[in-house]
């Protein structure tokens, strides 16, 4: 416990530190109109008035005329808990979403302790996560707090629904769905919770019991389909598959690599969006396929490390609703608000059990190779 307390303590002052210029500064970007402008969170709605806004539109006369495409209404009710308390001041939103990303950062660490056990590789894990420069605009930006909340949510479903498969806990399966359902609430990134889920049990689980866990992803899908119903009902944008849809796909490849990019060489990351090259024969994107095919190789090697196999693969699986597969509200590849503060818990994950699986692979080739 004390070697706990004491990586957090660091943790949290590295952090603070790291982010410190934050408390300097007006309402930037957006901010200031879905926040500083937006007359709906300087008072307590209704729940049914909180579910029924589009995220975006905040002026009366907009509803119904202008569609974002995106329905968030949890993070409004944090917008206006913050206003009580702070007033209209952006340093108080800001000091928010500070919290908030250590909150993310210590439901993390507990994840990665349960998985792995391994108490220091995953603290230099989640300090590499807790001040990674990929973060900068979502702890700093007051409207990128969607991407920290679902990250929050996510992390602390897949948590619970550990503890309630290994020990039979109830209560820990109510916490997860009703941590689930505040993930979607506050972005659509939410829904990658549940594929995560299958991920875990066909890779890290002990127990093996198809049964019970077709049964448990039941009120899973329940909750779902309760989001997507009055989801639907709020925004009218329509579901497209687009006609290019082979194109997008051929470019996956690139986006992966970008996203990897931004992760290992984090420079000019103020980019809320990215085009496509001209061609897939540019060199950028011929490169990409080549990355693309050492990391198939590499996981193909360390196949009987199930923890890489799942923190690789869980990596990609939450990075799928960046790869501008289908129309959406925006006709690029949205990067989630500065560096999707949503896929990255697990860029860390896989450097925690990296370490451990490369010296074993290496273990069984003989010295002599290396001379």
């Amino acid at each position: 416990m004390r070697s706990r307390l004491a990586h957090y303590i660091i943790i949290a002052i590295l952090v603070i530190i790291a982010y410190l210029p934050i408390f300097t500064g007006d309402f930037v970007f957006d901010d200031q109109t879905l926040v500083r402008d937006n007359p709906y969170i300087t008072r307590l709605q209704s729940i049914s008035s909180y579910l029924s806004q589009e995220d975006g539109i905040v002026d009366e006369l907009d509803k119904g005329l202008f569609h974002t495409g995106y329905y968030r209404p949890l993070v409004n009710v944090t917008y206006f808990m913050d206003y009580k308390i702070w007033g209209m001041k952006a340093y108080g939103f800001r000091m928010t979403n500070l919290l908030l990303h250590l909150m993310a950062c210590f439901l993390l660490y507990e994840l990665l302790l349960q998985l792995t056990g391994h108490r220091l590789e995953v603290f230099w894990a989640v300090l590499l996560f807790a001040v990674h420069p990929i973060h900068t605009e979502t702890v700093s930006i007051i409207v990128s707090r969607n991407n920290i909340l679902a990250t929050i949510f996510i992390l602390a479903s897949f948590y619970s629904y550990l503890a309630w498969w290994e020990k039979g806990t109830p209560s820990a399966l109510a916490v997860s769905l009703l941590t689930l359902a505040g993930a979607v609430f506050s972005k659509e990134f939410g829904l990658m919770a549940l594929p995560l889920l299958f991920l875990y049990q066909r890779l890290l689980a002990d127990e093996k019991n198809l049964r019970r866990e077709m049964e448990s992803y039941v009120p899973y899908l329940i909750i779902l389909m309760f989001y997507f119903v009055l989801r639907k009902t709020v925004v009218s944008t329509p579901f497209n598959i687009p006609d290019d849809v082979l194109t997008r796909l051929a470019y996956i490849p690139y986006l992966i690599t970008y996203n990897l990019k931004l992760i290992f060489l984090p420079y000019n990351l103020h980019s809320f969006s990215i085009g496509y090259p001209g061609s897939l024969l540019a060199p950028t994107v011929i490169v990409s396929f080549f990355v693309v095919l050492f990391l198939a190789v590499f996981l193909y090697a360390l196949r009987k490390e199930s923890l890489v196999v799942f923190s690789t693969v869980a990596f990609f699986v939450t990075l799928l609703p960046v790869f501008n597969i289908i129309d959406k509200a925006s006709q690029y590849p949205w990067l989630p608000c500065a560096g999707f503060t949503c896929p990255c818990p697990f860029s860390p994950w896989v450097l925690s059990g990296c370490r451990r699986s490369f010296y074993q692979f290496v273990g069984r080739v003989p010295h002599r190779s290396f001379l």
